[in-house]
């Protein structure tokens, strides 16, 4: 099932990356012919989008080439520093948009030469509907940070080309009702605000696995209850731990051990420590590590 997962999310990122690809072509083409700067400001935002799913890619490429059979506490770093990659690319696309929002409501024009970049606006929102789908039902199944921020990447780019649709849509109204002139800029903020959303809850989330936060207080309480029950097999202990890689929460344990025990004999014990607390905490791996 793990594997399946595995494979899963690799095609589909493979897939998301390709696709984004020849969508960023395309939009920038339907922005180069057309003067709506919620066009510009969409094909700036799909470069970004292009970058973070490309990086994405790379890590799960990484990860799936290693040699899973060994522990690796790094790869938890690499998967919660793509999420926070693809939260500062949100970021950077919401400021882009938000600069292109004031300078069009600032200086409005009618909309020319916008019917490709509306067609591809949704069509954009069909596709990514149907690339949030697919990421949330992994998502739901097999939980790791890179799904989790490729699905609310997704999300937020359905939205967004919803947006862009909308907007430009109306905006071919302009001549006839005046205050329609501004959906351009309206388009463009509505854009970045979803971004900035987007942004903040994906580093929200990510930040803490990538500091080596502590582990839950339900697990505490396991993990220092086996400890008391072992603690004749160290000496010291200089705290634990935890981050998430894919489904797996990694447990790592610093421990001194004392001088009057043969390693030998000690060996026994903490691999007797180190399975009761995989056998309570669920879908856990760890980690005892020695402090000299």
């Amino acid at each position: 099932m793990a594997n399946s997962a595995s494979t899963e999310k690799y095609y589909l990122i493979f897939f998301s990356t390709a696709v984004t690809g020849v969508t960023l072509a395309l939009t920038g083409y339907a922005a180069l012919v057309s003067n709506s700067v919620t066009l510009r400001a969409d094909f700036l935002k799909c470069f970004v989008e292009f970058l973070a799913i490309a990086i994405a890619f790379a890590v799960v490429e990484k990860t799936r080439r290693s040699d899973l059979s060994r522990y690796n506490y790094g790869f938890g770093k690499l998967e919660q520093l793509s999420s926070i990659v693809v939260a500062l690319t949100m970021f950077c696309s919401a400021v882009i948009c938000a600069y292109s929002a004031i300078d069009r409501a600032l200086e409005p024009e009618l909309i020319r030469n916008g019917t490709f970049g509306l067609t591809l606006s949704f069509l954009s929102v069909l596709g990514n509907g149907y690339m949030w789908r697919r990421f949330h039902k992994l998502v739901e199944t097999s939980p790791s940070p890179v799904t989790e921020s490729q699905c609310a990447l997704f999300y937020s780019k359905m939205l967004a080309s919803l947006v862009v649709s909308l907007s430009v849509a109306l905006s071919y109204l302009a001549p006839y009702f005046s205050l329609f002139i501004y959906l351009d800029s309206i388009g463009s903020t509505c854009i970045a605000l979803f971004l900035l959303d987007a942004s903040f809850t994906i580093a929200n989330d990510s930040v803490g696995d990538l500091v080596d936060r502590s582990v839950e207080e339900a697990f505490q309480l396991v993990v220092l209850k086996y400890l008391v029950q072992y603690e004749g097999a160290y000496s010291g202990f200089h705290g634990v731990k935890s981050r998430r890689v894919g489904t797996k929460r990694l447990i790592q344990i610093n421990l001194a051990l004392g001088d009057d025990i043969p390693l030998k004999e000690l060996r026994p014990k903490l691999a007797a420590l180190k399975g009761q607390i995989e056998g309570e905490i669920p879908e856990s791996e760890v980690v005892i590590s020695l402090v000299v």
